[in-house]
């Protein structure tokens, strides 16, 4: 998914922002379709504000299993800790404040991805249990990629897996950094860092679990909240430092995407609604004031979110597929049909 954005939308949305000067997928597409009638931009900051919402409230709730399981925090007062760290900080800074701690977090989250599997792989040598044989013990066809199926059923499973990938075509999150970009000749140099850093950043997350469900083995997440294998895996196979550096990577993890998410819904809102849609000429003091205030209605939308997920036993890869498959089939069509095929109109 990650390497088909940047093939197909990166390098012409780049070129396209230039053209239209704009820097929010709601103006974009508003320009690019010349509608007059500012329906578009409404109902594409009707949507990033609503299923943003739910996103960040996703990682709110995750921030709140990591602090219970490393220093045995409510989850309520986990979720709520949580939520103002990213709150504030992101107040604190803005777009450039984001991306460079974004970076920062990045290099957390491909050390904890990478060298966590490899000290797994290693502390399992001596394991009882090959892979395969957890796989098989926490059901008969785990240890299978198309779950036990045949034919179109299988199929079936197997695009419904790959399906995920096509949401990374209209993350608005997401393509804003491509639509950053300084320059268009920085596309390409920009596309081999992404690629290179996802592949084994994607493929250490799968490997996590797969050694996690080995070395815990599959009844102890009968009990336990398989949500939380990975700071607990890293409790047990690392020294204390080690760990918590390891699990800050996916705390870093959780604040990179929220913050990003909180300024992208909150641009989408006092620029595309507040100042376009409604016509109201603000001095760019008054932006930033309501830009804040704005992230702080939205963060708190997110945080109530997150504790009634909480209180009803709701988990987060749910709330995330919600919000994912949302935003992907919103903006991912439109926006691969809008730079691939001239041809494409809006009719109101």
């Amino acid at each position: 998914g990650i390497i088909f954005s940047w093939l197909l939308i990166a390098e012409r949305l780049r070129e396209e922002t230039k053209k239209y000067d704009t820097l929010t997928i709601p103006e974009y597409l508003h320009r690019r379709f010349q509608d007059h009638s500012n329906i578009i931009r409404l109902f594409s900051t009707l949507i990033i504000s609503f299923f943003f919402t739910f996103y960040v409230s996703a990682q709110f709730h995750a921030s709140g299993k990591v602090l219970h399981t490393l220093f045995n925090i409510p989850h309520l007062y986990g979720i709520i800790i949580g939520a103002a760290v990213i709150i504030i900080y992101t107040l604190m800074g803005g777009f450039l404040a984001v991306a460079w701690t974004d970076l920062l977090q990045g290099i957390l989250m491909f050390g904890t991805l990478t060298i966590l599997p490899l000290v797994g792989f290693i502390e399992l040598q001596t394991a009882q249990q090959t892979l395969g044989e957890s796989l098989l013990q926490a059901g008969p066809n785990n240890a299978s990629f198309t779950m036990g199926k045949q034919g179109f059923a299988a199929i079936t499973v197997v695009l419904g897996g790959l399906s995920w990938g096509f949401g990374y075509l209209g993350q608005p999150h997401l393509v804003i950094r491509y639509m950053a970009i300084r320059d268009p000749n920085d596309v390409k140099q920009a596309r081999t860092i992404a690629i290179l850093w996802a592949i084994p950043g994607v493929t250490g997350a799968f490997l996590i679990g797969l050694v996690a469900l080995n070395y815990f083995g599959p009844d102890y997440f009968k009990n336990v909240d398989v949500e939380q294998a990975m700071p607990l895996l890293a409790t047990k196979l690392l020294p204390p430092v080690v760990a918590g550096l390891f699990i800050s990577g996916a705390v870093a993890a959780m604040m990179s995407t929220a913050d990003s998410q909180l300024l992208v819904s909150t641009s989408a809102i006092t620029e595309d609604f507040i100042h376009q849609f409604l016509g109201k000429e603000l001095s760019n003091k008054l932006l930033v004031r309501l830009s804040r205030i704005t992230i702080v209605i939205l963060g708190l939308f997110a945080l109530g979110i997150a504790i009634m997920s909480q209180v009803q036993g709701k988990n987060i890869f749910g709330v995330v597929s919600y919000a994912w498959s949302g935003l992907g089939s919103a903006f991912g069509p439109v926006l691969v049909l809008t730079l691939w095929w001239g041809k494409q109109r809006v009719k109101v």
